[in-house]
């Protein structure tokens, strides 16, 4: 016999479920200008129900690539600006998630809820929301609020040639300014065409993914004070932000203000081009080194293909100019390829040249910029003083660093307790890191002091800050691997650093 049980009742499938109310999406916005995902973790007590793990599965699922936190802190810019953040909240039978950018605001949200505290149904349904609007990435549409700025026709060559031309009516405004973190580089000049503006900063060069070359970054217009202006000044992330900017000397500060912390800061610019003409009988004389002997001034490589930098009154008015690298007994024909006359700062090419000729490694120094020389700080200089009567070898001369501005308070310069002589002009000047902080330049001129003062001024030299062969290096196709070349003399003792930076020094000559 068969016994046949028949349960009667009913059974409830409990799923999760989204309300309409229960989800938010930023206008306008859309998930595939994204393609990495960091979801902040939960931690093992908080997570037992596995929810962590369902989500990072379904947006795994999706196409995003999945980061931790070390990868977004150690990421390029670009790839920071890809990158979601997913926050997690647990609480009665629902499950939040969030989404922010890189900048904290917030795209996406939902809730998801079951009626038996299934967290883990709940965390599905959550991310499969994620994932219906996801298609991939595209970076095309990542950059393309970036790029709908206003765009001016202007390159660096026609912008220089203009302060050139125009020099003697130029306001103090006017001219090449790099911030303070050297990730813009700014033209700025008189818009006559505009009836909302007095003048207008260009991008010329910059290292922000979120800009580009020739994009307005601030406009100016004129106030009763003419060191102070009405400043429209662009954000990294190309919100307008409405403020003060002042001129003084080769400094232009413009106050901003920081909303999270509620205070106020400035961004600083240093002019490069053009520079301030100097206080016509007011400044003690510079003694500029004569050219002396067989050589007429120290010159050193900064890119591997060949690029020297000197001083350009080293090599003013010669025709034929060569380059000898004593250490490796080689000397190479070379030609001025760029030049910065008010700065004293000239680039020579090489002609076929190569690099095993000197070296089997690369150049062991970086160029250096604001920050790199402070004040007392131990500075190495080498080159050819006096090579006629000292020799054609490479002399070293060691420092300090006495003023973090030359004559005046000039900014372009520092002042270096360095014995300087005639043929130390172009020379490198290193700090202990062993990254080129300046380039040698002249020298107090003692007749000056004893004439009017009876005085005679001991180890009173300076050089020309990095900051201004950055600028030159930027306008060079060769510059950028220059720019960025880390020192591989850092931690090294003098007497190492020397050895290694030697057979990249050279003498300059006319032939």
């Amino acid at each position: 016999m068969v016994s046949v049980f028949i349960l009667a009742g009913c059974y409830t499938i409990r799923t999760a479920y989204l309300r309409p109310d229960d989800t938010f999406m930023r206008p306008g916005s859309t998930l595939n200008a994204y393609r990495n995902m960091y979801v902040i973790p939960l931690g093992v007590s908080t997570d037992i129900f596995g929810v962590e793990l369902a989500v990072s599965n379904e947006l795994s699922r999706a196409g995003f690539h999945l980061v931790g936190l070390r990868d977004v802190q150690t990421m390029e810019e670009k790839d920071r600006l890809a990158t979601l953040t997913c926050a997690i909240r647990i609480a009665d039978g629902l499950v939040s998630l969030e989404l922010y950018d890189s900048h904290g605001d917030r795209i996406l949200s939902c809730n998801a809820h079951t009626d038996n505290n299934d967290f883990q149904a709940s965390a599905r349904l959550a991310a499969s929301y994620v994932r219906e609007r996801y298609s991939g990435y595209d970076e095309s549409v990542l950059m393309a609020p970036y790029l709908t700025s206003e765009h001016v026709s202007v390159s660096r060559e026609h912008l220089m040639e203009y302060l050139d031309r125009s020099s003697l009516s130029l306001a103090p405004l006017e001219g090449v300014w790099t911030d303070d973190s050297y990730s813009y580089e700014v033209g700025i000049f008189r818009d006559s065409t505009s009836t909302s503006r007095d003048f207008v900063g260009a991008i010329l060069q910059t290292s922000a993914a979120t800009w580009e070359p020739g994009q307005v970054k601030a406009e100016f217009r004129k106030t009763s004070d003419p060191g102070v202006y009405r400043a429209t000044y662009y954000m990294r992330d190309h919100s307008k932000v409405t403020t003060i900017a002042s001129v003084a000397g080769n400094l232009l500060k413009i106050a901003l203000r920081d909303p999270a912390r509620d205070s106020q800061y400035e961004v600083v610019f240093t002019k490069s081009y053009p520079a301030s003409p100097p206080s016509v009988g007011k400044s003690p004389e510079l003694k500029t080194p004569r050219r002396d002997g067989p050589s007429v001034g120290t010159g050193f490589l900064v890119s591997e293909d060949g690029l020297v930098a000197t001083n350009y009154h080293v090599v003013d008015g010669i025709k034929a100019i060569e380059v000898y690298f004593p250490t490796k007994d080689v000397a190479f024909d070379a030609t001025v390829m760029l030049k910065d006359k008010l700065n004293d700062i000239a680039l020579l090419k090489l002609q076929g040249f190569d690099l095993p000729d000197l070296t089997s490694d690369g150049i062991p120094y970086g160029i250096g910029g604001a920050g790199d020389a402070v004040l007392g700080g131990v500075v190495t200089t080498l080159g050819f003083p006096l090579s006629s009567v000292l020799g054609q070898s490479i002399k070293v001369s060691s420092g300090s660093v006495s003023s973090l501005s030359g004559l005046e308070d000039d900014p372009r310069l520092l002042q270096i307790s360095n014995p300087i002589q005639p043929g130390n002009s172009g020379g490198p000047l290193f700090n202990k890191d062993g990254r080129v902080v300046g380039i040698v330049v002249s020298s107090l001129n003692a007749k000056y002091f004893y004439e009017r003062v009876s005085i005679l001024p001991q180890n009173v030299n300076f050089a020309v800050k990095a900051d201004y062969l950055r600028t030159l290096l930027a306008m060079s196709p060769e510059g950028n691997v220059a720019l960025n070349r880390a020192s591989r003399l850092c931690g090294e003792g003098v007497e190492d650093q020397v050895k290694l930076i030697c057979p990249f020094i050279a003498a300059i000559r006319e032939r």
